[in-house]
């Protein structure tokens, strides 16, 4: 029961650091993203870049890496 209990604690806390340092990525690279746009590049190519970096970060993790790319999906998404 413990262990089951401190599982779930670790994929809970693990999605929502995923989520902050996704949010703090779009913040420290709003400029490169918003030059990017003007000049061109679609909202679709912007994400696969930020997308390839969150693939390489959530491998070590292969039980939640659906999960988190998908959080960090929706918010590249959502901000950009």
């Amino acid at each position: 029961m413990q262990y089951g209990i401190t599982i779930v604690a670790v994929i809970v806390i693990n999605m929502l650091i995923c989520a902050v340092v996704a949010q703090n990525r779009l913040e420290t690279r709003k400029q490169r993203t918003e030059l990017l746009l003007r000049l061109g590049a679609e909202k679709k190519q912007v994400i696969q870049i930020f997308m390839i970096e969150a693939v390489r970060e959530s491998i070590w993790c292969l039980l939640t890496a659906p999960v988190i790319l998908l959080i960090q999906y929706l918010i590249y998404k959502n901000k950009i």
